[in-house]
């Protein structure tokens, strides 16, 4: 085999955009190509070479210019043999001027004496690539000649290319209507003896799978150095494929972070903040779904209804939330049976167009749910043992209930590995840009955030990332710059070859991955605006959060945390160090003042305040907003204690609470989230107190007259035990709504 290439075939291909390499093959290599060929077209077609016939309509122009077969080296051993010989891999890359190829696929091309002439055209949309880098091997195994037909091209057409095209049919020289100018080009052309190859530069995008996984830990993940083994499919992923050990979602919850995630912009850019964030994206704002449908993409969403998820070709939903029949909650699984079909789907004519597929993984986010025999993997005791005090009872254990988190995460992953299986059955897991991300973490028994993804902790804004993309993407690297969610769009952009003027606030993790930089942006600007609105400075070394209104958790209201030594954030040094507080609070004014200039756009956080909570309506009132005097001058005193977002959302705004006391009692969403989010978005209380169990709760049943009160949802044994320890600290009684309500 004629392998090695000369300085002068390089540069020859380069500037013509082919090459002929005579002799490629010796004779005894070319009968074994033949041999292989023959076979395994027979194998395909059911017909030897020698009694080939058109396979397709024989009315079609098309379908007579010549047959072809594709991925023969599937099902053929000795056709994989010759395919991946990586002497050619080698002079892939030469020619190309790039580190690492990757084999789209082979195709066998017979072209019958009576077969149509074939038009002139380029590859791109057939294959659909458009990298400048990608080569096409076309080995000749008769020969190919002026008379029976060889190949002519256009030399230099390749570097001004738009990526147009027209179909091989009937038009043969129709591609000169959308490129008048070639037809100054004089053609060349490119006669090929049997064994010779021919080489030609061709353009492919690759397919993109991008899984958004919700309230995903980085730190329980196994790959990430967790001591539980929650993600062993994950991991083997990562494998094959680069993990970024610190990407942070600055701007939480899902909404503001997905709104960064897939356009490759910061919140003051996208003006998205909120949870509940009315509208769509800021002006002129494009997401990475309309630039790769704009570049020839099919593109699918799977489980997504946020402003960011704008453009796609395909929507379809899942049940992502709650409990089956079982009382389990099979998310993942729902989320395989919508999403495996419409692979395979996208994967049958990703020959003719690439595809995008963003899917929404609703595991772990709560509740915490996950069927067997992931409840138990990771517990195997007793959750309601009595004599441990670790929770209120009836689950007495928080580790069951991170158990069940860990589970979810389980779960997940096992339901992922059905995806990487169906990727690979295909043929096409290598030749997909597949990516693992999460829009923001989870607060478990941290910060007294219980279970739930409250607070700009490093909890809720540290995420995994894993990019794996053979040939482009190293495998078993681990990339310890910090980087942001805002870098993801660029970075898949610049793999898929796909130009774009579009200023992003982020940068392509490239430059991290090949250790041209090693680190993004260190400090960054943080927020949060769910059911309060915090907003702060991040350095390495320190954390300031300050709050834009009163906390639900009885936080203060300026937070200051050295990272470095007191890494989980439990010892605020805001009152020890105001100094600092104040040079960290400069920073960010700083940068807050930078970007809105640099926009000409206010902070939406500062414009936005009355966005979040339950459907967006209002401004939360918080129990620091409420004071004493409220309370008592409004003569009317009722305490509202349920679990269910709907009735004790209905006593609120038909009894006009004056004090609401959230204890929620739900399995495993421990916080309260449900029922305050009703509460605050339909009441009139003055106050509402939202607290795990009766020992926090209880100090303000003391303070506050209280003559009646509502059960709403729980009449388990331990809302019954509260409501007896509520009644000796003077609570009059208890008034179930009926049914109706």
């Amino acid at each position: 085999m004629q392998h090695e290439l000369t300085t002068e075939q390089i540069d020859f291909y380069q500037e013509n955009g082919f090459l002929v390499i005579e002799n490629f093959l010796d004779t005894d290599e070319l009968e074994e190509w033949r041999r292989c060929t023959d076979e395994s077209v027979e194998e395909r077609l059911g017909t030897s070479l020698e009694h080939m016939t058109n396979q397709l309509d024989p009315s079609n122009f098309y379908a007579r210019v010549f047959t072809q077969c594709l991925r023969l080296a599937d099902s053929h051993t000795g056709m994989r043999k010759l395919v991946h010989d990586p002497k050619i891999g080698k002079m892939a890359t030469q020619l190309a001027g790039v580190d690492g190829m990757r084999i789209w696929h082979d195709q066998a091309l017979i072209k019958p004496p009576s077969g149509n002439p074939t038009a002139w055209h380029l590859d791109v949309p057939y294959w659909s690539f458009d990298s400048r880098d990608a080569v096409s091997f076309w080995v000749a195994l008769d020969d190919a000649t002026l008379a029976n037909g060889c190949m002519w091209y256009l030399p230099s057409t390749h570097k001004t290319a738009r990526l147009d095209n027209v179909g091989i049919g009937e038009n043969i020289g129709a591609l000169f209507n959308v490129y008048p100018e070639w037809k100054e080009f004089e053609p060349q052309s490119a006669p090929c003896p049997a064994g010779s190859m021919e080489n030609r530069n061709m353009a492919k995008q690759p397919n993109i799978v991008l899984m958004g996984v919700d309230s995903l830990l980085a730190t329980h993940m196994s790959c990430y150095g967790y001591h539980r083994l929650t993600t062993p499919h994950i991991d083997r992923f990562a494998e094959g494929g680069t993990l970024f050990e610190k990407t942070y979602s600055p701007h939480v919850p899902t909404t503001s972070a997905y709104a960064s995630m897939l356009t490759g912009l910061d919140t003051f850019s996208t003006q998205v903040v909120a949870l509940r964030h009315r509208g769509p994206l800021h002006e002129g704002v494009k997401t990475l779904a309309e630039i790769l449908r704009d570049a020839g993409y099919d593109t699918t969403c799977v489980g997504f209804g946020e402003p960011s998820g704008r453009g796609f070709d395909t929507y379809l939903d899942f049940s992502g939330w709650g409990p089956d029949e079982t009382g389990r909650s099979p998310k993942a699984e729902n989320l395989n049976k919508t999403t495996i079909p419409e692979l395979n789907r996208l994967i049958d004519q990703s020959d003719e167009k690439p595809f995008f597929l963003f899917l929404r993984h609703m595991d772990p986010h709560s509740p915490y749910l996950p069927p067997a025999p992931y409840e138990r993997m990771f517990y195997h005791g007793d959750e309601c043992d009595p004599s441990n005090k670790s929770m209120e009872p009836e689950f007495t254990d928080k580790d069951y209930v991170i158990a069940q988190y860990d589970g979810a995460i389980a779960y997940m992953d096992a339901c992922i590995q059905r995806l990487f299986n169906a990727l690979e059955a295909r043929g096409v897991m290598d030749e997909t840009i597949i990516v693992l991300n999460g829009d923001h973490g989870e607060t478990l028994y941290d910060h007294e955030c219980w279970f739930d993804h409250h607070g700009i902790y490093d909890v809720t804004l540290h995420v995994p990332l894993i990019i794996r993309y053979p040939g482009r993407v190293p495998a078993g690297e681990r990339v310890s710059g910090y980087n942001q969610h805002k870098d993801l769009v660029p970075t898949l952009l610049e793999l898929a070859d796909i130009e774009t003027d579009i200023d992003f606030d982020g940068k392509s993790l490239t430059a991290l991955i090949s250790g041209e930089i090693t680190s993004y942006d260190s400090e960054f600007y943080i927020t949060e605006c769910t059911w309060m609105r915090k907003h702060g400075w991040r350095t390495p070394e320190w954390k300031l959060i300050v709050a834009l209104e009163p906390d639900f958790h009885f936080k203060p209201p300026v937070e200051l945390y050295n990272l470095i030594q007191d890494p989980d954030e439990n010892n605020n040094l805001a009152d020890k160090h105001p100094d600092i507080v104040n040079v960290l609070e400069t920073r960010m004014k700083s940068w807050i003042l930078q970007r809105e200039q640099e926009t000409g756009l206010t902070n939406p956080i500062m414009t936005q305040g009355d966005w979040h909570g339950h459907k967006g309506i209002g401004p939360f009132k918080t129990s620091e907003q409420a004071t004493t005097e409220d309370r008592l001058d409004r003569g009317k005193h009722l305490l509202a204690v349920g679990a269910g977002t709907g009735i004790t959302a209905k006593f609120a705004e038909q009894g006009g609470a004056d004090l609401i006391v959230i204890y929620n009692s739900g399995r495993y969403r421990m916080s309260g989230f449900g029922s305050c989010a009703g509460l605050l978005a339909y009441g009139d209380a003055n106050a509402i107190v939202m607290e795990m169990g009766e020992r926090e709760v209880l100090p303000v049943v003391k303070e506050t007259p209280v003559i009646a009160g509502v059960n709403g949802t729980d009449p388990t044994r331990r809302m019954s035990n509260f409501l007896k320890q509520v009644r000796d600290v003077g609570f009059d009684g208890v008034n179930n709504f009926p049914p109706s309500v």
